[in-house]
């Protein structure tokens, strides 16, 4: 108990020496250092690189390719023995190759014309402009974290403050407390309740401190800050003031990922409706061909017989039940992309709708339980100068204190939940 009181009175002290953060450097910092974040940006990298791939298919492929065989049994093809000067009717087999035999080739292939292949390529690059939207979606919501836990840390700081106030007040009254009992103007049962009172006090500073330091964990968290490392944030206690915004479905966070996920489906049908365009490649090739019945023929020209060739390849789809089957996949998936897309501006806008009721109802809230707070800390004051002047009622002491505390977590919560109604309003809003 000694530890924790001797940390909390050297936190302020430990403040001045450090760098107070304030939101906006909190947010910069989350923005460089969050590992989702960071994450995420890999998976642009990744889908920059897909499309690339599928772009490569328009330039020509270029191999080489080489060979050596040796048949311990060399094949042999049937053919009609007329060929060779046999009778009609009959038939010989005639060696297909040598023992040894070898290759080697140049070939190359290139695509001249292929639907297919373009409507890749653009679908790839839908995808990669959806992984950047994903990318500034996962900014925006960490910028929406990171600011609650600001301001959560902020609110609990001041319920610690507040916490800490009371007790050393509590403290005040005990020590009047045993000094009139000293005096014999007080009984035990006097003492013994005000001791009781001091050590509800007490209880409720530790709790504080302890949420004060959850909320700081989850701070760093969101940032991507070291979980062990000081962190200093500025006190604060001004709370902004809700605006009347209007709603605009393109302001939404996820608006232009929601959309692109449109278009996406529409490209992967026509995508599909591609697939019984015709296609049309040139190949080619060069090399040679050399045979022998020993491994020397390598190294005779005479061996070798040179094979080169080049041309077009045309393929034209004329009937397939699974491309068929595919684009009607693809219509349906359109249909429920393009009602998905609006389920969710009609949903956004509800939480939107009902963020702002929310909040205007929070903050009426957080002003009548203001009010309610400086009456019981009013009342605790008034208190306490009975005290001081001998009149003592422990009763009404604890009644006042209750009140007090009683009062402060309302006010606290309320608070609370004004912040996550801000905050959630700026998110859907982009503001």
């Amino acid at each position: 108990m000694k530890a924790l009181f001797l940390l909390l009175t050297l936190f302020p002290a430990l403040s001045c020496l450090a760098q107070e953060w304030n939101l906006d450097k909190c947010l910069s910092y989350a923005l460089e250092n969050n590992k989702e974040l960071l994450s995420s940006q890999y998976g642009v990298d990744i889908q920059r690189i897909e499309r690339k791939t599928v772009q490569s298919n328009l330039f020509p492929e270029i191999s080489v390719n080489a060979g050596l065989d040796y048949y311990w049994k060399v094949p042999v093809q049937t053919l009609p023995g007329e060929l060779a000067g046999e009778s009609p009717g009959t038939f010989i087999t005639v060696p297909t190759t040598t023992t040894h035999a070898g290759n080697y080739s140049l070939d190359m292939w290139l695509n001249l014309f292929n639907v297919e292949t373009w409507s890749r390529i653009k679908l790839e690059a839908l995808k990669e402009q959806a992984r950047k939207q994903e990318y500034i979606s996962i900014e925006k919501l960490l910028s929406k974290n990171v600011s609650i836990s600001f301001y959560l840390f902020q609110q609990h700081n001041n319920s610690l403050t507040a916490a800490k106030h009371r007790y050393d007040n509590q403290v005040q009254i005990h020590n009047l407390i045993e000094k009139l009992f000293g005096e014999g103007v007080t009984d035990q049962i006097a003492l013994n309740q005000s001791l009781s009172l001091l050590k509800e006090q007490e209880e409720i500073y530790i709790r504080t401190a302890h949420v004060l330091e959850n909320s700081l964990v989850d701070l760093k968290f969101w940032m991507g800050y070291p979980l062990d490392s000081l962190l200093t944030i500025e006190q604060g206690n001004d709370i902004p003031r809700p605006d009347n915004m209007g709603f605009e479905a393109s302001r939404l966070p996820d608006y232009e990922l929601q959309r692109l996920r449109v278009d996406i489906a529409e490209k992967q049908h026509k995508n599909s409706a591609s697939a019984f365009y015709p296609k049309l490649e040139a190949v080619g090739s060069y090399g040679q061909f050399g045979f022998g019945e020993t491994g020397r023929y390598i190294a005779r020209s005479s061996a070798w017989h040179t094979s080169s060739f080049i041309g077009l390849r045309l393929s034209i789809p004329l009937f397939s039940l699974s491309n068929i089957n595919s684009s009607r996949k693809g219509k349906i998936q359109v249909a429920q992309a393009r009602q998905d897309f609006a389920y969710y501006e009609d949903s956004q806008c509800k939480a939107f709708l009902q963020q702002s009721n929310n909040l205007q109802c929070s903050w009426e809230t957080l002003t009548i339980l203001n009010e309610k707070l400086r009456l019981a800390e009013e009342s605790e004051r008034l208190c306490m100068q009975k005290i001081e002047k001998g009149i003592i009622d422990m009763l009404q002491l604890k009644q006042v204190q209750q009140d007090l505390i009683e009062e402060q977590e309302k006010y606290n919560q309320a608070k609370t939940n004004y912040l996550k109604h801000y905050v959630e309003i700026i998110y859907l809003q982009g503001r």
